[in-house]
């Protein structure tokens, strides 16, 4: 017997984990322990790689989000007054600054003028559309311009031989066909080509710019004869501040002394406010699919950690009948989990700080940005924090089973899976439960402290919910009703059937991943097919072809009488146009708008555009108050575009006032409407009275209609006619829209198809985790006589099932996700591709038998001899 007794060991063997539940010597015993998880981990990590690659993914999502919207936040703060082009910009549209306005801009600081408007650049018979900008030779103040030429700017632009110079964009010369060197006509001047525009410092400041660029001296403009009083220019006078001058004191010297003129005056954080405005949303809206990745990519963790436990449960038994304590078990595993977890975050982070870096010098250039490279500190925190915290949620409870595996269950049935699903009951243990709900309020916090949006992440949470929930109970009824049926008479279908309810089975998981992830998608791709269907010319009824802008008496005249003769020209209307430098509400400032408007205000910046009539315009529909009488002569009267009766906190019986010409105008706001913008016409945030503006200078916007066919003789034989005056082809600015709208969504798409990836590698994890099974399942059917090729089917059989319900299910998320955010987010018409929605099926069925065929081929090849043997 003495030879049974326990002999001593000498201090720092490998037998002193056996003292792991006493507290003695707890530094060497977590030592201990840490080496040999890592140890045992050595051979495990080729079943790990869907662990590792999902947290990668996600976490380098959530790092290049962070590193991109940290950069882009310091060059807003840096560059400022490079963005602005000066410390203070003072902007009129209706006029140029007077003499002594222009003496008070000079004693304050360096001041350079700059005019913007749109006009139309010719040659021969073709013309474009021009963003024109006019500057002086001061011009610019801070930077500068970016020009494929030799000389200054002042240079390039001065005339020579008696023509003026211009710098014109390379999508221009394209147009026209012209290279350095050519002439081109703007209005009633000439003008020879000195260089190629790539761009100019003060950019993000100029706003909306609708065509080319190009650019000219101050000097020149008054040689095209493009602008007149009333004209649609704006005005902009940059100022840098001499030493000692104060910004506060100069713009209130400035209001000071002009009152009711009517500057809009602005710092360099308001010219980036916008941007940084909508590069917020942008960046919250990533961080927001880098969690989805994160979360998707989460249940791929969750099967790989099962998986792991399922080919380790031998390894699991004959630690437990060694002596092994539940404690000792779970933490052996937790380590390796916890070292897994870090090499995924590590990848993610160096992958994501590697795209950011290569992201950032090609994205600068397209928002007029000097995006320096940068690793920001607070999202690598955070992306870490996700990590770990994504990490511990998903794979904690399918590492607990290893917990509750007793040695027996092996013994009793070589199928036992550890991968099995839990009961409700051990899921609500306490040492189950606490740390996953905190790891989940984690994830919450660490959330709402890097987006600072709670109530943006507590409706993606609740939405994310509820996603799950809608794919696990589908999966569920789908298995109970399989379950419920009778016996299918053939054998291989009954297989397949049973296949996919029997315990452990991952058609849930699979629903799960892929339902997801093609349903991200499927919205992606309905919401571009919904606007686009939007711009299809047969959607906008009675649209015009051309928009004449800045109009006046006598080219209307002349213009209703070409459309009275011209066999081409099917109808011509002319709508009256003043502009309002400012309003009140109720004798109080309005509040600022916080979102971009949708009709004609959002090419006059601060400005709003008012117009006049006797009946309701065309596109329009009256949904509150009452419109006035068609020979009404009382007191103004307004309607307003219902999309502002909210934000501006209008109702029936309230007092505008405008600031027309530095003059007050007050009216009372009667009505508001609706606008359906494919009927054409123009869409005016305020229409007032009859006579209301009848004291003041006024301009029109011409709205002409071709006859079919003749839209591009037309165009020809308009500016051959015309060539001073400035119309927009709306084909030309349609294809503008659509070209913009294939940018945003090719990034979008992009970041969707993050998602998927990792929604793919969450059913490769899935079907990992089942590949033991499933070999299991084939030897016993092929010692029992099934050949390959039947095995083969049958998989076919309840993976294309299994991918089938998926699709389906997507289909009904990505309709659901895309009517809702192009209804009531865009408040646009919504359009379901039949075409799209049909092919959403048959590829979820394909790619999830695709998917499965790479994961358990071998397990379905196994031989049964070399099973046994094993």
């Amino acid at each position: 017997m003495n030879e049974m007794a326990p002999q001593p060991q000498p201090q720092g063997t490998a037998s002193e984990p056996a003292t792991i539940d006493g507290a003695v010597r707890p530094g060497r015993f977590v030592a201990s322990l840490i080496r040999l998880s890592m140890l045992d981990l050595r051979g495990s990590v080729r079943h790990l790689w869907i662990l590792i690659a999902c947290l990668a993914l996600g976490v380098a999502t959530v790092a290049t989000v962070g590193a991109v919207g940290a950069s882009l936040q310091a060059a807003l703060m840096r560059d400022g007054p490079l963005l602005l082009g000066g410390d203070i910009e003072a902007r009129l549209t209706y006029r140029p600054a007077e003499a002594a306005e222009l003496a008070l801009f000079h004693r304050l600081g360096r001041t350079s003028e700059v005019v913007d408007l749109i006009g139309r650049a010719r040659h021969g018979s073709t013309s474009v559309l021009a963003a024109v900008r006019a500057v002086d030779s001061a011009y610019p103040l801070f930077g500068s311009v970016e020009v494929d030429g030799a000389g200054s700017v002042a240079q390039l632009l001065a005339p020579a031989n008696g023509t003026f110079g211009v710098l014109v964009g390379p999508g221009l010369l394209e147009r026209l066909g012209l290279g350095v060197g050519g002439r081109l006509g703007l209005g009633k001047a000439e003008f020879e080509i000195r260089g190629v525009l790539r761009g100019v410092p003060d950019k993000v400041s100029q706003g909306i710019a609708i065509g080319y660029p190009l650019l000219i001296s101050t000097e020149a403009l008054t040689q095209t004869g493009i602008i007149e009083p009333g004209s649609l220019a704006r005005y902009r006078y940059k100022i840098a501040l001499f030493d000692g001058e104060d910004t506060a004191a100069a713009i209130r010297s400035i209001e000071q002394a002009f009152p009711e003129a009517g500057w809009h005056m602005s710092v360099p954080a308001d010219a980036t406010e916008e941007l940084s405005h909508y590069l917020g949303l942008l960046e919250r809206f990533l961080v927001l699919v880098g969690l989805s990745a994160l979360l998707v990519g989460g249940l791929g963790v969750a099967h790989a950690a099962a998986a792991y436990i399922t080919e380790r449960q031998e390894d699991i038994a004959i630690m437990k009948a060694l002596g092994g304590t539940r404690r000792r078990v779970l933490l052996h595993f937790l380590i390796q989990l916890l070292a897994l977890t870090l090499v995924g975050i590590a990848l993610g982070i160096a992958a994501g700080t590697a795209i950011a870096l290569f992201a950032l010098p090609l994205l600068g250039p397209a928002i007029g940005l000097k995006l320096a490279p940068l690793l920001d500190l607070p999202s690598i925190a955070a992306s870490v924090a996700f990590g770990l915290l994504a990490g511990f949620l998903f794979a904690y409870l399918p590492l607990s089973r290893a917990e509750t595996l007793r040695p027996a269950q092996l013994f009793r049935s070589g199928a036992a899976s550890a991968g099995a699903a839990s009961s409700w009951r051990v899921l609500l243990k306490p040492h189950i439960l606490v740390p996953m709900l905190v790891s989940a309020a984690g994830l919450l916090l660490v959330a709402i402290t890097d987006t600072g949006q709670p109530e943006a992440v507590g409706w993606y949470a609740a939405g994310a919910v509820l996603a799950f929930a809608i794919l696990r109970l589908a999966a569920f009824l789908m298995q109970r009703g399989l379950r419920l049926l009778p016996p299918a008479p053939n054998a291989m279908l009954r297989n397949a059937l049973k296949s996919i309810h029997r315990p452990g089975s991952p058609a849930a998981a699979v629903v799960l991943s892929m339902g997801l992830g093609l349903a991200l998608l499927l919205m992606i791709a309905l919401v571009e097919d919904s606007m686009r269907h939007q711009l299809d010319p047969q959607v906008r009824i009675d649209a015009p072809d051309f928009i004449y802008m800045d109009l006046f008496d006598d080219e209307v005249a002349s213009l209703e009488a070409l459309a009275t003769s011209n066999p081409r020209i099917s109808s011509f209307v002319a709508i009256p146009l003043v502009r309002a430098s400012s309003l009140t509400i109720n004798g109080t400032s309005p509040p600022e708008l916080k979102r971009p408007s949708k009709d004609l205000s959002v090419y006059f910046g601060d400005e709003q555009p008012l117009t006049y009539a006797a009946t309701v315009p065309d596109g329009s529909r009256v949904v509150g108050g009452q419109w006035w009488p068609a020979e009404y002569h009382g007191p103004p009267l307004v309607s307003v575009s219902d999309d502002l009766r909210d934000v501006l906190k209008l109702k029936l019986g309230d007092q505008i006032t405008f600031l027309v010409f530095g003059e007050p105008v007050t009216a009372t706001v009667s009505s508001f409407r609706t606008y359906e913008w494919q009927r054409g016409g123009i869409n005016f945030p305020y229409v007032l009275s009859p006579g209301a503006l009848d004291a003041y200078p006024v301009s029109y916007f011409g709205l002409l209609s071709a006859r079919p066919g003749e839209v591009e003789a037309l165009q020809a034989e308009l500016t051959t006619a015309y060539p001073a005056l400035v119309f927009l082809p709306i084909e030309e600015a349609i294809d503008a829209v659509r070209s913009l709208m294939a940018s945003v969504s090719a990034a979008i798409a992009v970041v969707g198809a993050v998602v998927f990836a990792s929604g793919v590698l969450v059913l490769a994890g899935a079907l990992a985790a089942g590949r033991r099974r499933r070999e299991i399942d084939s030897v016993i059917a092929k010692v029992l006589g099934a050949t390959r090729a039947e095995l083969v089917l049958g998989f076919v059989i309840e993976y294309g099932l299994v991918g089938a319900l998926a699709g389906g299910l997507a289909v009904l998320l990505g309709v659901a996700g895309a009517w809702a955010f192009v209804t009531i987010v865009l408040e646009s018409g919504f359009v379901a591709n039949p075409v799209l929605l049909a092919l959403v099926v048959p590829v979820a069925a394909m790619l999830t038998i695709g998917a499965g065929a790479a994961i358990t081929w071998g397990a379905l090849s196994s031989s049964p001899a070399a099973f046994f043997r094993r």
